[in-house]
């Protein structure tokens, strides 16, 4: 078991590591980390939208169940999300590993192309596939 000292310097070395990380990683990653997050969202919206019928209240506890599917995907395919990137790369920030420039880098990147990949998630699954169309206001 680790000490909490133990941890912080884990996290101050994986925050500093993901600073270095190229241009096109950070960008991949973004994207990956923002699709798979708003998948995990739209099994969310799916599970709780067509349970409220037959489980009522409890639907939304059966969405909130089926919600860290994404962040599974998330762990294994690697990908990247700005709620991480802030804890490590803010640790690696006050640990002195790097610069200011480097923290606001990293946070606008990974932020850009979350985004991004959540909006491709939306569009494709919720709007082009009609996933989120239950056809109440067409």
């Amino acid at each position: 078991m680790k000490t909490p000292e133990q941890i912080l310097e884990t996290t101050i070395h994986t925050g500093e590591h993901k600073t270095h990380k190229t241009f096109q990683a950070k960008a991949i990653l973004g994207f990956i980390g923002g699709a798979m997050i708003s998948l995990g969202y739209l099994l969310y919206i799916r599970v709780t939208a067509s349970g409220m019928t037959t489980f009522g209240p409890f639907a939304s506890f059966l969405g909130a169940c089926v919600f860290p599917v994404g962040l599974i995907v998330i762990l294994l395919a690697g990908g990247e999300l700005i709620t991480g990137n802030t804890m490590a790369v803010s640790a690696a920030f006050f640990g002195k590993k790097i610069s200011v420039k480097a923290l606001v880098e990293n946070w606008a990147v990974i932020t850009l192309f979350n985004l991004l990949g959540a909006i491709f998630v939306a569009f494709v699954f919720g709007h082009y596939l009609g996933l989120t169309n239950s056809g109440i206001y067409l």
